[in-house]
């Protein structure tokens, strides 16, 4: 005969569970005054500084000449885009990572290959020197 798996409701019997955890804590304990919230704020009454967040000098650049946020992740989605689209062959040869071949294709030295991969359509034929015919003259003599 089957056994009967009991009905629970939230106004049941509760089963209770424990976890028994007998390795080693990777939690160091000696920080634990340091981070606890009532020390942080008595240290902030004191002082009014947050110390354990001001650990490095601030930092003051002027970015003013870099895009935007949504800028610059259009423009990350739009090479990722292109990059999809390629051949299996030609992302294979980048590792599958679009880091490299951007740094690839923006390397001249890397032009031949990339015309060979067909990433870059080649330089055109040199054109041909026009030929200039001089005109012909014909020198008439006149007698006296």
């Amino acid at each position: 005969m089957p056994t009967e798996i009991p009905f629970r409701t939230a106004y049941g019997p509760k089963k209770r569970v424990r976890l028994d955890n007998f390795e080693p804590t990777l939690t160091d304990q000696s920080f634990k005054k340091m981070s606890d919230i009532h020390n942080v704020l008595k240290q902030y009454d004191k002082t009014g500084l947050i110390t354990h967040v001001n650990k490095h000098a601030p930092i003051y650049d002027d970015v003013s000449d870099l895009p935007s946020y949504q800028d610059a992740m259009n423009l990350i989605v739009s090479a990722q885009t292109a990059f999809d689209g390629l051949p299996v062959k030609v992302k294979k040869r980048f590792g599958y990572n679009p880091e490299e071949f951007i740094a690839f294709m923006s390397d001249e030295a890397n032009r031949d290959e990339a015309v060979k991969l067909g990433l870059v359509a080649p330089p055109p034929p040199p054109e041909p020197e026009p030929v200039v015919e001089e005109p012909i003259t014909t020198e008439t003599t006149t007698t006296e």
